[in-house]
């Protein structure tokens, strides 16, 4: 049997890459197509444990080459508990469909014995879409498909529930593979980390707060290193448990690569990784010096926001106010601080960056801001940068009364209205600069993005 299983793991992996020199890679990414490794699909499986189970079923949602759904099957053969296996695929690219047609054919003539009764379903679907009725499973296994699609597109529209913002595939194949499940089956998902915190997300963490016990959560050191071979720079977990009430503990652990070497591990209270705010926030610590820290950060009752600070977003988008813009001072206009006068954690005001730097407010006086202290952040900071907390304390531009925002920078007021004194504004900007504030923001988001209310609701030992 071991054997047999060897030999239909290599022809899965030599039909995937005939598969992938017939396909650009860029036609995969539109597609949000990116196979998981040998490895990945056997640390995955691993992550199972043997259900109590005497008839067994499987899903993997956007199965591409079935590996995946696979390695869950041979891990159940491994156990010896289950008498009866079913795996459920579900694909609708029909350029893949032949490697899943000839698994099919191969693990019900091979695998399937008196002992053992193993039945493949391939349902050519558009799984969001596609009505299961009362069908539920055991198992779920997936690599969803990572691409951003419309607000208005079908996908969205069904699980409409769960859209805020910019909905992206693989968020909406983790829910809908979810409630698929019975009550305590289990999952384990791969997908990018961008769930656990931001606006967009807040939906799809909702439903896992009340649905899902997170047992096991699996990083990586390195963005680059997990879809080696697909040109892929995406912070990316494996995330494993089962559809019950939260467990006290969470097992974290991370590898360089994926091919997890050098692999640490240690347990973490879910009360610690788990946020009950609002926003239900998930802490992702990348070793247990980070998670020491979280702790004590966690222990702050204060935020800027409870100590009367609120962080801003610019009010200028540029692409809608193009005729407001200069790039030469003009009577009227106003200095438009953007992204590029924070300089390595100074502020440099004006630049020769071929862009404007000034806008009209006698047309716009919603873009007019007092030109008094604060503290500037960048709203994105590329991938490649060691820091996501790029600021800097702004002492107002002389002889102006008035000063704007462009809308990819944060500003930090007071929320009474009085001007922020300099102290206030050294002090708060020594926070974010602070390796301790970079390093609890990584935590808290593996998105580049770094907006207002996260800002806002950073924990602060308190006023000056």
């Amino acid at each position: 049997m071991k054997t047999k299983i060897q030999e239909i793991i290599t022809t899965i992996l030599r039909k995937t890459e005939i598969y992938k020199t017939g396909q650009s890679k860029e036609s995969r990414k539109q597609k949000g197509q990116f196979f998981s490794s040998l490895a990945i699909a056997q640390f995955m499986a691993n992550q199972l444990a043997a259900p109590e189970l005497t008839e067994v079923s499987i899903l993997d949602p956007g199965a591409g080459n079935g590996l995946l759904g696979f390695m869950a099957l041979a891990k159940c053969l491994e156990w010896k508990t289950a008498k009866s296996i079913s795996l459920t695929y579900i694909e609708n690219d029909p350029e893949v469909l032949p490697i899943l047609q000839w698994l099919k054919i191969e693990v019900e003539n091979c695998l399937s014995t008196t002992e053992v009764k193993i039945q493949v379903h391939i349902l050519q679907d558009n799984f969001i879409l596609k009505s299961f009725a009362d069908k539920r499973f055991d198992i779920l296994i997936s690599n969803p498909p990572f691409v951003k699609i419309a607000r208005k597109s079908a996908e969205a529209a069904a699980m409409s529930e769960y859209v805020f913002g910019q909905p992206n595939m693989y968020a909406l194949f983790s829910l809908k593979g979810l409630s698929l499940l019975k009550s305590d089956a289990q999952f384990v998902l791969i997908t990018p980390r961008s769930w656990t915190s931001g606006n967009y997300f807040v939906r799809m963490r909702e439903y896992v707060a009340e649905n899902v016990s997170i047992e096991k959560i699996h990083l990586f050191d390195s963005r680059d290193r997990v879809f080696s071979d697909e040109d892929v720079l995406q912070e990316t977990m494996i995330w494993t448990g089962r559809i019950a009430e939260q467990k006290r503990s969470i097992t974290v652990s991370i590898s360089k690569n994926d091919q997890f070497a050098d692999v640490t591990t240690f347990s973490g209270n879910s009360s610690m990784l788990l946020s009950d705010n609002p926003d239900k926030n998930i802490f992702l610590p990348s070793s247990y010096q980070d998670y020491c820290l979280l702790a004590k950060m966690r222990e702050q009752k204060n935020t800027f926001d409870s100590l009367g600070y609120i962080f801003k977003t610019g009010p200028v988008v540029e692409f809608r106010c193009k005729n407001a813009l200069s790039k030469q001072k003009r009577d009227n206009y106003i200095p438009m601080l953007r992204p590029s006068n924070i300089q390595k954690g100074g502020f440099c005001f004006p630049l020769d960056i071929g862009k404007a730097q000034y806008v009209d407010v006698q047309n716009n006086p919603a873009f007019v801001i007092p030109n008094t202290p604060t503290v500037l952040v960048r709203r994105l900071s590329a991938k490649e940068e060691p820091r996501r907390l790029q600021c800097c304390a702004y002492r107002p531009i002389p002889d102006e009364n008035n000063i704007s925002v462009e809308n990819h920078v944060n500003y930090l007021i007071r929320k009474d209205g009085k001007p922020i004194s300099e102290e206030e504004m050294y002090w708060a900007c020594n926070l974010l600069t602070s390796d301790q504030y970079e390093c609890y923001f990584r935590m808290l988001s593996g998105s580049t993005q770094v907006n207002a209310r996260e800002l806002n609701m950073l924990p602060v030992e308190g006023r000056l």
